[in-house]
């Protein structure tokens, strides 16, 4: 199984079972699936390039808060200029906002990005067994 294959996987039994810790975000989340498929084996050499590769692609999506360390924008932050979009993905991640709950635009947003990561790296493999 290589890095996309793993983070496919990943990601698919976060969007299936939910996040364990609705307090936490995707990344958090994404690596204790990893950590579950691969049984802690290879987990310390791998994890960080699986990672630069999810964030790599949060740039591309296009609700990109343009922070990668808090994707998600705040609900309200259209009206704001870049770097105070970034300062309230920041303050959104932080505050009580539901993470998860579909039905909050938050939350909404959050799994749409999951959803998005999960049809990219699809399509992405299925590129890779094409050539």
């Amino acid at each position: 199984m290589n890095n996309n294959e793993l983070i496919l996987r990943s990601l698919k039994a976060l969007r299936d079972n939910g996040p364990c810790d609705p307090t936490r975000g995707i990344c958090h989340s994404l690596l204790r699936e990893m950590r579950i498929l691969l049984n802690w084996r290879d987990y310390d050499e791998i994890v960080g390039d699986c990672m630069t590769i999810v964030e790599e692609k949060f740039f591309e999506w296009p609700d990109f808060s343009g922070r990668k360390s808090y994707p998600i924008c705040h609900p309200q932050s259209n009206w704001l200029d870049d770097g105070d979009v970034q300062d309230a993905a920041a303050e959104a991640f932080h505050s009580n906002m539901p993470k998860w709950d579909k039905e909050h635009p938050y939350g909404a947003k959050r799994w749409q990005l999951l959803e998005w990561l999960i049809e990219k790296l699809e399509a992405e493999i299925e590129q890779e067994t094409t050539d």
